[in-house]
Order: C-alpha cells, then structure tokens, then sequence
C-alpha cells in the first residue's frame, strides 16, 4: 500500500492536513472514482470531509487506516454493517483532530 500519490498540504483550524482528492482515494482502497461517490451516496462512507478549491478531499492518514477495512470487501457485495461502523469511526476520529 505504499503507493506514491498525489496530495495537497492544506490549512485547517490551524492544523497542516496532506489531503487527497477522491480519484485518488479511489486508487488508495482500489475502487473507481464512481464507487465512492455512490459509497458516500448510500452512506456506506461519510462525505470527503474537506473542500480544496471546489474539489473534495480526504486526509491522507485517514485513507490509509480505512484502506485495509475496504480492500478486504468484495467487489460485488456490499460492506458488512460491523465494516461501514469501524469506517465511519474512523472518519469520526479523525475530523477530530482538526477541530478548532
């Protein structure tokens, strides 16, 4: 999972978030763009939980705790309930650190 992405280092609430965009979350858990505006569609996934110049992105560590969990799901059935609480738990957490 060491992949090299691209990411942004943003400003928030004073704290210095590197940020990705969704296609490369996409990339990151190895689904399609498309996969995770529907996963944040149905809530299977909160919404990327920062805006960068009109573009929505996800904080770099978060993507990495929350890709295992997602890599483990097959490609043709929905998440476990158990899967999508650890994922939103995880969000959770992490939008916490960057609360002023």
């Amino acid at each position: 999972m060491n992949k090299k992405v691209r990411t942004r280092k943003v400003s928030v609430n004073g704290h210095i978030v590197e940020v990705v965009t969704v296609s490369v979350f996409a990339k990151i858990v190895d689904r399609s763009k498309d996969t995770i505006f529907r996963w944040e569609r149905s809530g299977v996934i909160p919404v990327a939980p920062f805006t960068v110049s009109k573009v929505r992105c996800y904080p770099l560590e978060l993507c990495y705790k929350v890709a295992p969990i997602i890599m483990e799901w097959p490609k043709n059935r929905p998440p476990s309930a158990e899967d999508v609480v650890k994922i939103t738990r995880l969000f959770n957490e992490e939008i916490k650190k960057y609360a002023s």
